[in-house]
């Protein structure tokens, strides 16, 4: 039979994570940091000092998206221990929500409302962006960008007809 925990045990466990909203960020400090606002605080005055916030990869593959002022998520602390805290985010709240919260897709939006999303049921990938730029050749239905021919082309202002 399971014994109950030790009231030092069960304060460390109890303190070891709360729900908490970015109320500042700092991306030039090194690492970047973010100050939060502690939900579950009646009084709504308990600030964090400036704390890492984690990612998703950070090693030499990583993704670069830090939280944003007002994303709601988690702060942990190593055995309830208020030195060693971090945040993990996010968590929706009714500020930021999905428009489309299908189980298939999969978005990416970013401030200015530009997006990624990609739907798994039915293999689309839409980009909305004011430009795309690749370094690489792009194909198509299989015509290359770069590579491509065109038929009937004359010299001059004449019109060629479609890639071949």
């Amino acid at each position: 039979m399971p014994q109950p925990l030790d009231t030092d045990t069960a304060r460390q466990l109890e303190h070891s994570w709360q729900y908490a909203t970015v109320i500042a960020l700092d991306c030039n400090q090194r690492p970047p940091v973010v100050k939060v606002k502690f939900d579950d605080n009646d009084d709504g005055k308990q600030i964090s000092d400036w704390i890492p916030f984690m990612s998703l990869r950070a090693g030499k593959a990583f993704v670069w998206m830090p939280p944003q002022v007002g994303e709601m998520g988690i702060v942990i602390s190593a055995g309830g221990e208020m030195e060693v805290l971090k945040y993990i985010g996010a968590s929706f709240c009714d500020q930021f929500i999905p428009d489309d919260a299908s189980e298939d897709l999969m978005e990416i939006r970013f401030k200015n409302q530009d997006y990624l999303k990609h739907d798994s049921k039915t293999g689309v990938l839409k980009i909305k962006a004011s430009l795309v730029e690749v370094d690489c050749d792009v194909v198509a239905k299989g015509i290359s960008l770069i590579k491509h021919k065109h038929d009937k082309t004359m010299p001059g202002k004449g019109k060629t007809g479609k890639p071949v």
